[in-house]
């Protein structure tokens, strides 16, 4: 008996090895960036030396900080894949190969490194798996248990999968400002074990009790995990990013209260301030939008940003590099495209996506 545990116990080590060990393999083993990469765009306007505290950063964080992203979208994905269809219908599988698959292709485009990058790919490791062994469990689990319980309910949802559906789409949206372990999942699992009794399926509304019940509380201790490490460090990361622009007159900052004018470079170009993540877009979007031209962002002259083009739409727009390609659950028909972009050609590359039928997304700060 205790030898055939300890065989198990044995096993179970070795799969979480494999688990751990093979994406970290399959980036450093065939994902390595390619003697041809393409070095980063050099400056197309002469600006004055900026030295302000806080302004360059990395021009890697641009990149690397899409995998993180990506598990955002996955979340929102999912959220609205449940507005007409169930949770074992979801492609788990796909989303967790598209995060390797992205990441491996983003880590191939990357320019020859000036420094050690080490620190950012372990975290980018970290999530990574986390979220691939959230998805391989959650996928397991609602295409077996879940499913037969899924029949015995029928077409009716109970009152917990609309609970559900709802959180994780409050969920997703929460991700755009907010890291994931601040989310009140403790409200959540209060809220859950408060939905009121009358259900169209008592079986499927106990099971999704269990299911959910569960993850809620695992991740309650997971996100209190996080924060105490991320005290422990003394985490500082800027809310804010600088970034240089054509002159704004006062009647366009006065209608933009997230920027702040730092300083005037000359006649024509300013360095201004403005929150990171989401809001950088939106603001981004607005000035690209009036025709107001960038020349760099934290020091700067490249920048990833995704798009959602249908499906059949060539992304052959000039100033820009195609690096990836995944497809939407949640939109047949249209893909989430990652391209490298000139930032002093933005106008003009919005434009031309615009006329494509393309969206633009997201950019991809630093």
């Amino acid at each position: 008996m205790l030898k055939r545990l300890r065989r198990i116990v044995l096993a179970l080590i070795a799969l979480i090895a494999v688990a751990i060990l093979a994406p970290i393999a399959y980036i450093e083993g065939t994902c390595q960036p390619a003697s041809q990469a393409e070095s980063s765009a050099t400056a197309a306007v002469e600006l004055p030396p900026i030295t302000e505290n806080g302004y360059r950063r990395r021009l890697d964080n641009t990149y690397f900080t899409f995998p993180e992203w990506y598990i955002v979208y996955s979340f929102e994905d999912l959220g609205r894949f449940l507005d007409h269809s169930s949770e074992s219908q979801f492609g788990y599988l796909r989303h967790i190969l598209g995060f390797w698959r992205s990441f491996c292709t983003i880590n191939r485009a990357m320019p020859p490194a000036t420094e050690s990058r080490f620190d950012v790919k372990m975290m980018i490791y970290v999530i990574g798996i986390s979220y691939s062994t959230e998805y391989a469990i959650k996928g397991f689990y609602e295409n077996t248990v879940g499913r037969v319980f899924e029949w015995i309910r029928g077409d009716r949802l109970t009152p917990q999968d609309e609970y559900a559906r709802a959180v994780l789409q409050d969920y997703a949206a929460f991700l755009y400002t907010i890291p994931w372990f601040k989310y009140p999942f403790r409200e959540k699992l209060d809220g859950l074990e408060a939905i009121p009794a009358p259900t169209p399926s008592r079986l499927r509304s106990w099971e999704r009790d269990f299911a959910l019940g569960t993850e809620y509380f695992l991740k309650i201790g997971y996100a209190r995990a996080i924060q105490k490490a991320l005290d422990a460090a003394n985490d500082d990361e800027p809310r804010d990013i600088m970034f240089v622009v054509e002159t704004l007159p006062p009647s366009v900052l006065a209608a933009e209260p997230r920027i702040t004018p730092v300083r005037a470079l000359s006649s024509g170009w300013q360095l201004v301030q403005a929150p990171r993540y989401k809001a950088l877009t939106e603001t981004l979007n607005k000035l690209l939008d009036s025709g107001y031209h960038l020349a760099e962002i934290a020091g700067n002259h490249d920048i990833l940003i995704t798009v959602i083009a249908p499906n059949d739409a060539k992304l052959d727009i000039t100033d820009t590099t195609e690096l990836f390609s995944l497809d939407l659950d949640a939109k047949p028909g249209f893909r989430r495209a990652g391209l490298k972009a000139r930032i002093d050609r933005l106008v003009e590359i919005k434009r031309a996506l615009t006329a494509k039928g393309v969206s633009l997304e997201h950019f991809y700060d630093y």
